[in-house]
């Protein structure tokens, strides 16, 4: 295999395989023969091999052909992942660099006031013109409070570096990792964006998202977060970036989106758990209900059956502070069919929860376009 875990073109497995037959000759142990027969396994997954065999069997042939292509795209997917790994080191190297060199212009300004206040002390003892005592004092005062608050400044700074390197080795253990897995068949993980401490609500988030029962929107093609991921960096070649303007051109809320935070979209297919309340008849009958104490009440509308999408918003957050997240350069927040529409969710509608109502009645409650809930009529 190449060293992604993917197949070898023919005349490298050939020479790996003359190789490995001649290490076992001159010595057959295990370690030896597992070598060979790894060698023999490479040299039937090449093109070479597999066109010869169509000849002589055919169903063989594109069995093997089948292995090869998915330890092929096996071999293409760890690359795309380190290649936007790769770019996440570039722009976290970026922030280091600017870092350390605030770091050693900060240094400058406290040598700055170090030299200065060595040169107030020296004309203090020769009578110049800081030869008054409260005048150096005053001087003397005023080094402390700014070297003071200069030091603190590099501490921070200091802080910083040390979790932008912090950051750049999660990085690359994620990539040694997906090595190990990529080698092993496995999928691909992107733990870097999926903090361990938060495997739980990334589990609900798979729940709501994924589930065929649940009745939010779901995934029909992608079955968890890691294939969403993989799927955006194939076709973004990087999760870098922000694709909010593309959002907003297929028809997402522009309000619906945070400052601090990165939309990216992606092209899998899906079904809405949700729709504008421009979209239905103002007759239609709507439920208020509230998912849990602390949460908004909204709004829910009964449907035939929900809309189907073609794309899917993912939403990340460059250098989270969250307890268990400072380690990671960017976080996954969701991802979910679809996008943002204007928010349903409205403290207004407390007194009539559990109760039903129109449309036209519940716009009332709305200033504008809103997003309603919707479940599929049993």
């Amino acid at each position: 295999m190449c060293h992604t875990g993917g197949p070898r073109c023919y005349e490298d497995a050939k020479a790996s395989l003359v190789n490995a037959r001649r290490e076992y000759q001159k010595n057959p142990t295990p370690a030896n023969e597992a070598a060979l027969k790894e060698a023999k396994r490479d040299i039937v997954l090449t093109p070479e091999y597999i066109s010869n065999l169509e000849h002589t069997d055919p169903e063989e042939a594109d069995k093997l052909q089948k292995v090869y292509d998915r330890k092929l795209e096996g071999a293409k997917e760890y690359e795309r992942y380190r290649s936007e790994a790769t770019r996440t080191l570039t722009r976290l190297n970026s922030e280091l660099t600017d870092s350390e060199y605030d770091i050693r212009k900060t240094e400058e300004e406290i040598a700055m006031w170090d030299s200065h206040i060595e040169y107030v002390n020296m004309d203090n003892e020769n009578g110049g013109i800081y030869s008054d005592d409260d005048v150096a004092a005053d001087e003397r005062a005023a080094h402390v409070q700014g070297t003071m608050a200069l030091e603190q400044k590099k501490q921070e700074l200091l802080a910083k570096s040390g979790l932008i390197r912090q950051r750049m080795q999660t990085i690359e253990t994620a990539n040694e990792d997906n090595l190990r897995r990529r080698k092993a068949g496995l999928p691909l993980k992107h733990s870097h964006l999926m903090p361990e401490k938060f495997a739980g609500y990334f589990a609900d988030t798979e729940r709501k998202h994924f589930s065929a029962d649940s009745a939010g929107s779901t995934f029909t093609e992608a079955k968890n977060l890691n294939e969403v991921l993989s799927l955006a960096a194939k076709q973004r070649k990087s999760l870098e970036g922000d694709d909010r303007d593309k959002l907003i051109a297929r028809g997402a809320d522009p309000s619906s989106f945070h400052a601090d935070k990165r939309y990216l979209m992606v092209e899998t297919k899906g079904k809405l758990g949700t729709v504008l309340a421009s979209e239905l008849n103002d007759n239609q009958q709507v439920t208020i209900v509230q998912k849990s104490e602390k949460a908004k009440p909204l709004c829910v509308v009964e449907v035939d059956k929900q809309k189907e999408t073609d794309f899917a918003t993912v939403v990340l957050l460059d250098n989270p502070s969250l307890p268990g997240t400072e380690k990671h350069p960017s976080l996954l927040i969701t991802a979910f069919p679809g996008t943002s529409g204007p928010s349903g969710s409205n403290n207004d509608l407390l007194p009539h929860v559990g109760k039903t109502m129109t449309l036209r009645e519940a716009c009332k409650f709305y200033k504008g376009d809103f997003t309603l809930n919707t479940v599929v009529k049993s």
